[in-house]
C-alpha cells in the first residue's frame, strides 16, 4: 500500500468534542447534537468522584423514543452510558 493511501485515525476523528452536563435534558442535548452537526455527546462528571460518561442518538432513540419517555422530563445522565 503506498504511503499516500493511508488513512490514520485522527484523520477522520472528530477535532472538537462537544460536552453537556448531565443534568440537562435529553431535549437540550437533541438541540445540541442538532445545533453541532454531532451524534454524540461527552457528559461531564458531576463530581470528582464520578466517571465521565457519553450518549448518543441511539441511546435517545432506544431509551427515551421507543418507550415514549418525555424528552423534556428525563435527564441525560439517567441513560448516558459511563
Amino acid at each position: 500500500m503506498a504511503a499516500e493511501n493511508v488513512v490514520k485515525a485522527g484523520d477522520v476523528m472528530t477535532k472538537d468534542i462537544i460536552y453537556i452536563d448531565g443534568g440537562a435534558t435529553v431535549k437540550e442535548a437533541v438541540k445540541k447534537m442538532n445545533i453541532k452537526r454531532v451524534y454524540s455527546l461527552i457528559v461531564n462528571a458531576r463530581n470528582v468522584d464520578d466517571a465521565f460518561g457519553i450518549v448518543t442518538r441511539k441511546d435517545i432513540v432506544s431509551k427515551i423514543v421507543a418507550q415514549g419517555k418525555d424528552p423534556k422530563a428525563v435527564k441525560v445522565h439517567e441513560i448516558m452510558t459511563k
